[in-house]
């Protein structure tokens, strides 16, 4: 990763124009092409994509956003070669909120290609726990059409964890609950039966059947003369989607720290 100085080379245009463009969710119908930019600027937008002092301490306003501009180019260049070092910029910089909460939403739009490349992040050991849940993230996050290569990929990697990765097995099995992957089921269940998930801070086995609809609620007791239990089958489902997303956000928190 680049970092940029004083005595550092300036960007040569095209890509230049990017650091004066300021905030991209305020120009509207911002048109890159316009711009001049082509496959062949792609080196370039890269080395700006990672510069790490734009994403970290740029006084200049303006040129702070442009690193998210470069994202942009590239993806609407289709520079699919860019996803491996975008990706390995949530491990190696925990301390940029732009990386960290921008960038898993912005990487989704290279649509196909992300599903094998987030698929071969997540099967790194050498990244941090923290990171490798943030790209669980992105899978939920793709068009619906890459739905089955997303729980494809998802339930690949839980098959190949381990059961010392409670936590991370955590954040894939509460990414497959936001896919709704229902298909998925029987490699959840050999993840319980391999103790690869911690029933105790995520949810037990009967939680995630009951939510997808697999087994049914077991009913709840009255209490003062009220009909307590007779609650809708719907509702309970919803508690239980509600209680695995909370212990994800619990577990996302907590790596953060």
């Amino acid at each position: 990763m680049e970092e940029q100085t004083k005595d550092s080379p300036v960007y040569a245009p095209p890509v230049d124009q990017l650091l004066s463009l300021g905030n991209p969710f305020a120009i509207k119908n911002l048109n890159y092409r316009a711009l001049g930019f082509q496959s062949i600027h792609i080196p370039e937008l890269l080395r700006l994509a990672l510069d790490a002092a734009l994403l970290v301490e740029a006084s200049d306003v303006n040129a702070s956003f442009a690193p998210i501009h470069a994202w942009f180019v590239l993806i609407e260049l289709e520079a699919f070669e860019a996803i491996p070092p975008l990706l390995a910029l949530i491990d190696e910089m925990p301390e940029s909120s732009v990386v960290q909460v921008l960038l898993p939403r912005i990487l989704p739009l290279f649509e196909r290609p992300m599903v094998s490349a987030v698929e071969a992040y997540l099967n790194d050991p050498q990244r941090s726990v923290a990171a490798r849940i943030a790209a669980a993230g992105i899978l939920t996050s793709l068009e619906e059409e890459l739905r089955p290569a997303s729980i494809g990929a998802l339930c690949r990697v839980l098959e190949r964890s381990s059961a010392d990765e409670t936590q991370f097995n955590g954040a894939l099995l509460s990414a497959l609950v936001q896919l709704n992957a229902v298909e998925a089921v029987p490699v959840i269940e050999r993840a319980y039966a391999e103790a690869k998930i911690d029933e105790e801070k995520t949810a037990s086995l009967d939680e995630v059947l009951i939510y997808f609809g697999l087994k049914a609620a077991p009913p709840r007791p009255k209490a003062d003369g009220f009909g307590a239990g007779n609650r809708t089958e719907r509702a309970q489902q919803s508690d239980n989607r509600r209680h695995i997303a909370k212990e994800s956000r619990r577990r996302n928190r907590k790596n953060k720290k």
